[in-house]
């Protein structure tokens, strides 16, 4: 984190998009997200080979793996190199995410993406 805002850096394995950075590479180092560093980072979730990210401004962003819906986005794409905004009618607040779904929370309801997701 800087003074200038909060940076999203990620590293690892880049299979299927995971990383965001648009590429499959994978990464030794942190390497920050650079089609977010326009947007402050709130929170962050790791699913199984996807990450959501919620911004302070209450967007809700996904990239990776989306075999199973789990992006929330992208009905027939099997998965995403860089961050997709996926428009939901509320300011999201927190994010989680598991093997294939993903959850975002606003102050008033919760969504749900991929498999096993019940309400």
């Amino acid at each position: 984190m800087t003074r200038l805002g909060r940076y999203l850096a990620v590293w690892g394995n880049g299979q299927h998009g995971r990383l965001g950075h648009g590429t499959e590479s994978s990464e030794l180092f942190p390497r920050i997200v650079q089609a977010l560093a326009g947007s402050r980072v709130a929170h962050v979730a790791a699913g199984g080979a996807h990450t959501a990210v919620a911004t302070e401004d209450g967007c809700l962003w996904t990239f990776g793996l989306n075999n199973n819906g789990q992006l929330g986005c992208l009905k027939d794409v099997p998965y995403a190199v860089a961050p997709v905004e996926v428009i939901v009618p509320d300011s999201i607040k927190a994010v989680a995410a598991g093997e294939s779904h993903t959850l975002a929370l606003s102050s008033e309801q919760w969504w749900g993406m991929g498999v096993r997701v019940q309400r």
